[in-house]
């Protein structure tokens, strides 16, 4: 690991994807903690002491690739909270454009990569993939079927690893609900009073992701919700309670 006078950590990762993927654990370990107090979608977590991957699962979808991952967060009351941090990667001098102006800290650069393959050496930034609209457009095409579709369905060209540590990411949509996808792509970015990060898309659904995760103590009150479509949720070897990382519902639903 190289760290200049930065503000984030930068790691030597030879080729790509798969070096990335098995360093992760480390890498987060290492970020900058007050990454946390920088991103406005952490705002109200306490000043964090320390952090720990808990897992991941990776997406590509031909040129582009995300990092979904979640996050086991320690601040200085020793209070154990888990976030969800999907990231995104870019070139080191990229210049991308803001969701929204008021929020600027949410492109704040988590760590830093060197790569080296058959282009040469590159510099990449990683950064929260809630910054980059075409993210947040993907996000709820996930409640889709990923596997064996058509050459004209959303998701034809994604592809996935299940987990990078042995848990599992669900992306529950109820089976009696047909979504209507013949909306705009348009997609309204917002960070709710409670913390918590809202996508609006169009006059038709709503995506709420949770700042601090709560476990789903009873799925049965989610199923039974009129306005409560689907979610998304991870369960993992080393955590026996499911966490709720958002939940989809009609525009606008109450939970």
């Amino acid at each position: 690991m190289n760290t200049p006078n930065l503000s984030y950590p930068i790691f030597n990762v030879g080729k790509f994807t798969d070096s990335v993927q098995h360093i992760l654990a480390q890498v987060i370990s290492e970020v900058t903690p007050s990454y946390f107090e920088h991103n406005p979608r952490f705002e109200g977590l306490g000043k964090i002491s320390s952090m720990k991957l808990v897992d991941f699962v990776f997406i590509q979808e031909e040129d582009e690739w995300w990092l979904l991952t979640v996050i086991q967060t320690i601040n200085d009351a020793e209070q154990v909270k888990y976030v969800f941090l999907p990231l995104i990667c870019q070139y080191a001098d990229a210049e991308t454009p803001f969701i929204n102006s008021k929020l600027r800290g949410l492109g704040t650069t988590i760590f830093g990569l060197e790569t080296s393959d058959e282009m040469g050496l590159r510099d990449w930034k990683m950064t929260d993939a809630f910054d980059d609209i075409r993210f947040n457009l993907k996000l709820i095409d996930l409640f889709l079927p990923w596997d064996d579709v058509p050459a004209n369905h959303e998701n034809a060209y994604l592809s996935h690893n299940e987990s990078g540590i042995g848990g599992k990411f669900r992306f529950y949509l109820h089976p009696n609900i047909q979504l209507d996808w013949e909306y705009s792509k348009g997609v309204l970015f917002q960070i709710t009073k409670a913390g918590d990060t809202l996508l609006e898309y169009a006059d038709t659904y709503q995506l709420l992701l949770y700042q601090v995760l709560p476990t789903l103590d009873d799925v049965s009150t989610l199923q039974s919700s009129p306005d409560v479509l689907g979610w998304i949720s991870y369960s993992g070897i080393h955590n026996p309670e499911e966490l709720v990382i958002g939940v989809l519902g009609k525009r606008i639903f109450h939970i």
